[in-house]
């Protein structure tokens, strides 16, 4: 789809059919409890027009049959799509700036006195607001990561080039967007974007994962009140099986670690291999290749820039302040893969320095505590 959107200029109605089956997929994962983790336009494809989602290499089991969210500590998916809270520290003890009403033990959305992280963490002493006290990463949960992907989707469909190229506070895009709206940015870039488009987009990008809509309130939003009552495409369920029953596949190990390190939450959990997915083949041919979304890329165009407005020079000063479009561009891993390669050394340096004990996880020789939701401090 990605090749599709960078080529062609898809109607509102196209984009608003799109998004609509995309959410569709996600709340069918969703309620198996699964995530996908990697959404992005890269991995939708058209089956005689119908949004498919695929590649579930990044999927992992979001919540317990209990209903606990489990939280990761690894970021996944792609720079454009991936949400702030999915990067994280990879130290067991970071500073950070107190949020408003902290208390020691409390779990916050916190931001590095560098700026360079927005995460989880609990705060390991009080302090006033404001000031840098001690805190411990806390992850990620799962399913906000997918809701959020969604709507970068969708707005690259509007745009026809991303947001930002990195959702952090560190990226001038980002901030951008987060101060003045995605109607803004869309308006400076001369994109058409219909206003209850906008404001769904809005609260899905939203820089706390606990404010952003679950899948079930996005299908509600008044912008995809004409597909109400259009039939949802769906496979037979490859399994047979019943949402979150005990002989559903547990997707339950994240995709950057061959072990279980990085998920918490887990009841007895051990260094043993998460257990396959049998994906259900589908012939290739069935659908429509795009070809190289990449091909193309359009160089930055002044003539494409909203000029100054004298009759209305609030908005004409916002606009012009706003940042020129982006390309679309291949994915650069150089700072996953640093990322990767530091939790591989401090688990190797862990496991080193601990006694060799089998009902120990690498993560729990790392200091980490077996928690989920229901065990964090309000």
């Amino acid at each position: 789809m990605k090749g599709l959107v960078s080529s062609q200029r898809p109607s509102a109605g196209q984009i608003m059919l799109w998004a609509w089956q995309l959410l569709q997929a996600v709340k069918f994962l969703h309620l198996q409890g699964i995530s996908h983790r990697d959404i992005s336009l890269e991995n939708v494809l058209l089956s005689g027009g119908d949004v498919r989602l695929m590649d579930f290499g990044q999927a992992v089991q979001a919540r317990m049959e209990t209903g606990e969210l489990l939280r990761y500590f690894v970021p996944a998916g792609k720079p454009y799509y991936r949400p702030p809270e999915a990067y994280i520290p990879n130290q067991g003890t970071v500073a950070v700036i107190s949020p408003s009403s902290s208390r020691a033990g409390q779990v916050a959305l916190a931001l590095t006195p560098a700026q360079d992280f927005l995460f989880h963490a609990r705060l390991l002493e009080a302090a006033d607001p404001g000031q840098v006290c001690a805190a411990e990463p806390w992850g990620y949960t799962a399913p906000p990561v997918d809701i959020f992907a969604c709507a970068v989707s969708i707005a690259i469909m509007f745009l026809a080039g991303p947001p930002w190229r990195q959702a952090r506070p560190t990226d001038k895009y980002f901030q951008w967007v987060q101060s003045n709206g995605l109607a803004a940015l869309a308006l400076s870039w001369k994109k058409a974007v219909p206003a209850l488009a906008a404001e769904i987009l809005s609260q899905m990008l939203q820089t706390d994962p606990e404010q952003r809509p679950a899948v079930e309130a996005c299908l509600s939003h008044s912008w995809f009140a004409p597909l109400r009552s259009a039939p949802v495409a769906l496979r037979e369920h490859p399994f047979g099986l019943s949402p979150m029953s005990p002989g559903s596949p547990r997707l339950a190990g994240d995709c950057y670690r061959e072990q279980e390190w990085v998920c918490r939450s887990l009841p007895n959990p051990s260094l043993s291999t998460a257990p396959s997915l049998h994906a259900c083949a589908v012939p290739v041919s069935e659908f429509d290749l795009l070809g190289d979304p990449y091909r193309d890329i359009q160089p930055w165009n002044a003539d494409l820039h909203l000029s100054a407005r004298a009759n209305d020079a609030e908005i004409a000063g916002l606009l012009c302040d706003a940042p020129p479009p982006l390309p679309l561009v291949r994915e650069d891993r150089t700072e996953i893969a640093q990322m990767e390669a530091d939790v591989g050394q401090a688990l190797q340096a862990s496991a080193a320095r601990a006694p060799i004990r089998s009902s120990a996880s690498a993560e729990q020789r790392l200091g980490h505590d077996d928690v989920s939701d229901k065990d964090m401090p309000a």
